[in-house]
């Protein structure tokens, strides 16, 4: 929950410091033949945007079980659901599992993104002191990509960091 917050609150602050119109909804809830809940839901310039990170103890050691279910999650609420278009999965640096490497090889509307435990400490750090850190950028990238140069007319994350 903690890397979930540091993350949208390095999101936010960009599109504020960008004026870029960004809706989140945290704990985003979807219906199949059941509920299921993600992270949360990014909307930018109509972009619907799947966010979650595996529920892990630590970002120290691979996450496997837990990452392929928040996949499996963020390919239900595409392709079963219909509300997203993308999705962005944060998860361990070196997580590994059959299951998991299988879907990451077959999916490419899921961008994965692995952290150590050093980047998400960062990450959290950032978020409760309201600072966009270093650590953030590839995740930023993915959210914002071309959108930030064409609204602020100029190179886009270099001044904030």
């Amino acid at each position: 929950a903690s890397v979930v917050s540091g993350v949208l609150d390095c999101i936010s602050l960009v599109a504020m410091q960008h004026s870029v119109p960004l809706q989140v909804e945290l704990e985003f809830t979807f219906h199949i033949s059941r509920s299921q809940k993600i992270a949360a839901r990014i909307i930018i310039h109509g972009r619907r945007i799947g966010f979650d990170v595996p529920s892990v103890k630590s970002f120290a050691r691979s996450g496997g079980v837990a990452a392929y279910y928040s996949r499996k999650r963020l390919i239900e609420a595409k392709s079963k659901a219909g509300v997203i278009d993308e999705g962005l999965l944060i998860v361990p640096k070196g997580t590994r599992g059959k299951k998991f490497q299988m879907m990451r090889d077959t999916v490419d509307f899921i961008k994965v993104i692995e952290i150590d435990e050093k980047i998400a400490e960062s990450i959290i750090r950032g978020g409760l002191m309201k600072t966009i850190v270093p650590e953030a950028t590839e995740i930023i990238k993915n959210v914002f990509g071309d959108i930030i140069i064409e609204e602020a007319g100029g190179s886009p994350l270099e001044p904030f960091f």
